[in-house]
């Protein structure tokens, strides 16, 4: 029936919208231990010390685990998968960080529109 196909449709869409973040997340956090081996080493052994390596951690350790948290909440500040800012218009033309803007254009978060570099 209809209703049953368009359900069909919007939870396929809700699971690629789902898995999309998710995996975006979850390469930026390897990015990041990839590029701080340090980090890797100190969260194994805090992780080592709360279970001590003979079991798995449960949401019980969690308080346990400050610096382990400290990691997933930066892998997703880091590279954020949606944009997270207000966005901005310009409302008389100017120069910010050698970059040119002129009136009216959309300002997001860390990405300039319309605008071009001062030479």
């Amino acid at each position: 029936s209809f209703l049953f196909s368009q359900s069909r449709r919007m939870t396929a869409q809700f699971f690629s919208a789902a898995a999309d973040t998710i995996l975006a997340s979850i390469l930026t956090f390897f990015l990041a231990m990839l590029h701080a081996p340090e980090v890797v080493d100190r969260a194994h052994a805090e992780l080592d010390k709360v279970t001590g390596g003979t079991r798995l951690p449960t949401f019980a350790d969690r308080p346990s685990l400050p610096f382990i948290t400290a990691i997933a909440k930066e892998s997703l500040r880091w590279e954020s998968v949606i944009p997270m800012g207000v966005p901005h218009v310009v409302k008389k033309d100017d120069v910010r960080s050698l970059f040119h803007h002129p009136v009216d254009p959309y300002l997001q978060r860390y990405r300039f529109t319309k605008g071009t570099l001062c030479k």
